[in-house]
This record gives structure tokens, sequence and C-alpha cells, in this order.
């Protein structure tokens, strides 16, 4: 039995959209990283040092999905 194009389609995953899940969860994970950061420290960084310190966040919860 031969399977349709749209059958073929329809089974298999969108990449792209799994890869856009993955980044909203690692992104959900960087942003409690983000929030545990005493009010008082966020208030002292410059907008470079809170781009850095998201960088490190992101990359630090997209290691950890990595683990799990």
């Amino acid at each position: 039995m031969r399977i349709s194009e749209y059958e073929n389609f329809v089974t298999i995953p969108d990449r792209e959209h799994i890869a856009n899940q993955d980044d909203e969860l690692t992104n959900e994970m960087a942003q409690r990283f983000y929030d545990a950061l005493p009010s008082s420290v966020i208030q002292k960084m410059t907008t470079q040092e809170s781009d850095e310190a998201w960088n490190a966040f992101f990359e630090t919860a997209k290691s950890e999905r990595r683990l799990l």
C-alpha cells in the first residue's frame, strides 16, 4: 500500500515547529533563572550586562535541556 503525499506530509514532524517549541521551553527556563536575580542586582545592571546575563541563562538552560 502506498502512502499518499498528504499522509506522508502529515506524519512527518514539522522540525521548525519542534525547534520553536524547544526555544520556547528554553526561554521559559532562562526566564526563571533571570527572575531569581534580586531586583537590586537587576536595577544596577546596564543593558549590556542584562543582555549578557540573559544570554548566559539561555545557554545554561539549553545545556540543561540536553541533559533531560
